[in-house]
């Protein structure tokens, strides 16, 4: 097996997801530090730090709950990349006619949210020698640009030096030309500092399993009511991977999938396995695609497994996808809850 471009460890994303939450929680508290610094009264002053603390009490709790499910969908997004890669060589490298001279592979670009590649090839010399392949060797058509004064058409030259990158267009009638520069960033900034403990745990750890202020209220308000709400977790078929793997087989092979087979399972906060299984239909990859997701869908509801919100790939027939099963009681009364809501 190929060794993953764009897959990197859990512990990578995870850490990208606090740096961010670290950031923009930092952001939050300096915005209501400016805030309150205005404020001469007593009084509103108490009342205004109040709403602070619970509005920086929410934002941490957002971020906090939000986590698994962006990490997921970043997880995802560069394993899909990482299969498109292995699933598609790269295409022989294209012949540019102004230079006549082969051209050298830049990188690969993905399109259409990331669901299809594209190779990226150049001589360096500006948009005429470049050019990008589809997967199946297509050469797509690069935008000309055109001048907006005469109408002619322009050249691009690209001068890069250590500290930054010039772009100068030019028209190759009139004498318009434009330029553009990107600064590039000291060699030395690139490096990512380690997170501080301190901070994560600050920003990030303490708001791991906060419900909230307003969710807190809540709770409150219906005890006090004596209206709480329950779920029944006994209707929920608490279903092994075995189990799994039987009901979910036979009832893609009634609908004409077969050698439905599971990879090895994560284990995170649930467990994520994927999967993959055979069309023999005569469906259209769009028919075959959106079948399977509605028979995996209606077969799994009742249970304690969902078909992740990560793709279905498709490749002449030959389909695959990832599930999650979740067995901690919080997960268990969405799923409880969702099927309440179906009633």
């Amino acid at each position: 097996m190929s060794t993953p471009k764009f897959r990197k460890s859990d512990q990578y994303y995870e850490d990208e997801y606090d740096r961010l939450t670290i950031s923009l929680m930092k952001e939050k508290e300096d915005e209501w530090t400016a805030k309150l610094k205005l404020i001469t009264d007593e009084d509103l002053l108490f009342k205004k730090q109040m709403v602070a603390h619970i509005n920086i009490r929410e934002y941490g709790t957002r971020f906090a709950q939000n986590k698994r499910h962006r990490t997921e969908q970043c997880i995802a997004t560069d394993e899909r990349k990482d299969r498109l890669v292995a699933q598609h060589p790269m295409p022989p490298l294209p012949y540019c006619q102004v230079c006549d001279a082969y051209m050298t592979f830049c990188d690969f670009d993905f399109v259409k949210d990331d669901y299809e590649i594209q190779f990226i090839f150049s001589c360096g010399k500006g948009t005429k020698h470049n050019a990008i392949l589809e997967a199946n060797g297509k050469k797509l058509p690069i935008q000309e640009r055109y001048c907006p004064y005469c109408n002619g058409t322009t050249r691009t030259d690209v001068k890069k030096t250590k500290s930054k990158i010039t772009s100068i267009s030019s028209c190759t009638i009139c004498t318009w030309t434009d330029t553009m520069v990107f600064d590039l960033p000291p060699r030395k900034q690139i490096k990512i500092l380690p997170i501080n403990e301190e901070e994560r745990k600050a920003y990030c750890t303490d708001f791991k399993n906060s419900k909230g202020f307003l969710h807190d209220l809540r709770a409150l308000a219906s005890i006090s009511d004596g209206a709480e709400m329950k779920y029944d977790l006994s209707k929920i078929q608490l279903l092994k991977i075995a189990d799994l793997e039987k009901n979910l087989g036979e009832t893609l092979q009634a609908n004409q999938f077969i050698k439905l087979q599971f990879e090895q399972p994560k284990i995170t906060g649930h467990m994520a396995i994927r999967f993959s299984t055979l069309d023999t239909s005569k469906r259209t990859e769009q028919e075959s695609v959106k079948a399977l997701k509605k028979i995996i869908t209606e077969t799994l509801f009742p249970t304690n497994w969902r078909l992740m919100t990560t793709e279905i790939n498709y490749r002449l027939g030959y389909l695959t996808g990832q599930l999650k099963g979740v067995d901690q009681k919080e997960d268990l009364i969405k799923i409880a809850a969702e099927i309440d809501s179906r009633h």
